[in-house]
């Protein structure tokens, strides 16, 4: 399409408002103003032609999706300052003549300064005009406001397909949030991150909030049960991801767990993973290292919500909702025996992933699963393997000497093998309650034959604590399984119905995951959307090189771990997992579960996030 083409569409294009101001603050230079349903344009004057004496316009777009709030009133000595917050006079030292009669119209946007993929980052840009077409400040200030409430229209999602829509009949309320912040989370720094950093962006979108500071354990929880659906419009999380799980289990113990799980819920990052955080920031584009609350709380601002898989857990003793992943081996014990180290912030993941590298534990275990159907509809999750170079190098010297394990005289590493569950599995069974239907399961038979304790769990056995009669999942009935067709057995210890594969053996470690992101850092499931309905399966069979061990802890940054050949992964509908080797570490969304067989499966209730969905990125 030439420029003139392109020239006659945006001139066929439907304007809603069209005038004529001046720019505050600066030389008051004369622009035309209008407004689309997406973009403001301001076209500046200027003679550009000395041979013919014309004047083209330069033009100059603001876009609605970078502007969170509107603004208008007049210059501060001219009036009380507790009439308005816009401070204008502070923004110039040569006053406008008349600035009396003038009325003034602020655009708070948050542009990026340079694309987020080149490191660009969002910074406050007010874009202000001065309205100054009659001689009182009443009828500037008509006009002023006719435009604030058409550009609030638009930001509000309101449909305005002309000037007669604009009503302020037709605007809705400003939303009412509920913001919990903890302030042991991370580094500690939630309260001073929410003052310094969020609480001038809710002001400029005009956001109407009430402040909670956690003082304890659950607390969050304990709130979330009683929660009024038709209080609140959403529910702000400043924190990490484990202050998220306690307002989740929180709604499911709800009345009308339906009616609340409406409530959209954001989060501005103050811990030390901030899982959901980054696959909000990931599906919208946003920059994720620099100024991150800035951006998560410029979402917070634009709105829009998106449902997420909420996944039913059961353990021999309670149930719990997760939405994030249920870990156990080497990320579970990462995650954990790393909190010595919380201080160091995100830092302490990397310290904890040397120690665990260097000193690899292995973990026997029985994991069953219900595959999902279609398996090929979700291949599209796995990314494709990166093309290796492949270079040439002068031949080696081949050695006579026989180095293998046999010439060595070293004895032959055992290899995991399968046989049939025909064989004697009744100890394994009557333990657990299991009735393993695949044909054949790995085993390996020099792990946990000679020891008891390995082939059968005690739930009662863990690293963390057992939940108290106030826990939640305890004792309260509403934490009771969903009354939603299940693909389960209502607990752990009942057999598990036909069509279900089991494998067993021994395990570095086994991630179940249903959210693109475990961590900032940490993308363990590419591309996935948020409501997939699946529960992605990682695992790694031990033993693993060192070798191994680093190259996987280097591709599960970006999700290239999947394509490792010593990576599984499975896509399932319903799965049980049951710890066969000596007390370990189970975690449920970073937090602690009791150690022992744990069940799960994809709920069809779904809880929302708050993420604008203009700018979502399906895949």
């Amino acid at each position: 399409m030439t420029s003139t083409e392109e020239l006659n569409c945006s001139r066929e294009e439907q304007h809603l408002l069209r005038d004529d101001f001046t720019l505050f603050p600066g030389k008051c230079a004369a622009v035309r103003v209008t407004l689309y349903n997406d973009r403001v344009v301001v076209e500046k004057r200027r003679a550009s032609d000395g041979q013919n004496g014309r004047v083209t316009p330069k033009a100059d777009t603001v876009r609605l999706a970078d502007v969170i709030g509107c603004e208008c009133g007049r210059a501060r000595s001219t009036y009380a300052s507790n009439n308005s917050r816009l401070s204008l006079t502070s923004l110039t030292t040569k006053k406008p003549p008349n600035d009396t009669a003038a009325a003034f119209l602020c655009l708070h946007s948050y542009p990026y300064n340079k694309p987020a993929a080149s490191g660009g980052f969002r910074r406050k840009r007010d874009v202000i005009f001065r309205v100054n077409k009659y001689d009182t400040h009443e009828q500037n200030l008509e006009i002023a406001q006719k435009w604030r409430l058409a550009i609030l229209l638009i930001l509000r999602r309101v449909t305005v397909e002309n000037e007669e829509d604009i009503s302020a009949a037709r605007l809705p309320p400003a939303r009412k949030l509920l913001v919990l912040v903890n302030p042991a989370s991370g580094r500690r720094k939630g309260v001073q991150i929410f003052n310094k950093q969020v609480v001038p962006i809710f002001r400029d979108a005009e956001l109407d909030y009430d402040l909670v500071v956690t003082n304890k354990q659950f607390q969050a929880t304990e709130m979330a049960k009683t929660l009024d659906p038709n209080e609140w419009q959403g529910i702000v999380v400043v924190a990490g991801d484990g202050l998220v799980y306690e307002v989740l289990n929180g709604m499911m113990m709800h009345q009308d767990p339906s009616s609340v799980l409406k409530i959209p819920i954001g989060i501005i990052p103050a811990g030390s993973g901030n899982a959901l955080f980054a696959a909000v920031m990931s599906k919208t584009g946003e920059q994720l290292a620099k100024l991150p609350p800035l951006h998560a709380a410029f979402l917070l601002c634009k709105g829009g919500h998106h449902p997420i898989d909420l996944v039913s857990i059961t353990t021999p003793i309670r149930h719990i909702h997760s939405f994030l992943a249920l870990t156990w081996g080497i990320i579970a014990d990462i995650d954990i025996e790393s909190e010595r180290f919380r201080w160091m912030g995100k830092p302490r993941f990397t310290i904890g992933t040397i120690i665990r590298v260097l000193n690899l534990r292995r973990y026997h275990g029985a994991l069953s699963y219900l595959p999902a159907e279609n398996q090929e509809q979700y291949e599209h999750l796995r990314i494709p393997a990166a093309k290796k170079k492949v270079k040439k190098r002068l031949p080696r010297p081949h050695s006579t000497m026989d180095t293998t394990s046999e010439g060595l005289g070293i004895p032959k590493a055992h290899l995991p093998r399968f046989r049939s569950l025909n064989a004697d599995l009744s100890k394994i069974e009557a333990g657990n309650g299991l009735a393993f239907s695949e044909e054949f399961i790995m085993e390996d038979d020099d792990v946990g034959s000679d020891d008891p304790e390995a082939t059968e769990s005690n739930p009662l056995q863990a690293n963390g604590f057992i939940p108290g009669p106030n826990h939640p999942g305890s004792s309260n009935p509403s934490l009771e399984p969903s009354s939603q067709s299940s693909y389960l057995p209502p607990k752990v210890t009942d057999p598990l119905p036909e069509g279900w594969t089991t494998i067993e053996g021994d395990f570095v470690g086994i991630l179940l995951t249903y959210m693109s992101h475990i961590a900032v850092d940490v993308e363990v499931w590419p591309r996935r959307k948020f409501d997939e309905g699946v529960i992605s399966i990682q695992f790694m069979h031990f033993p693993q090189s060192r070798r191994n061990m680093v190259e996987f802890v280097n591709a599960i940054q970006t999700g290239r771990h999947l394509t490792l050949p010593f990576t599984r992964s499975l896509f399932v509908k319903a799965f049980r997992l049951v710890p066969l080797t000596k007390p370990g570490i189970l975690t449920v969304d970073g937090e602690v579960i009791e150690y022992g067989p744990v069940q799960g499966e994809v709920l069809s209730n779904k809880p929302h996030i708050i993420i604008p969905t203009d700018q979502f990125q399906s895949t």
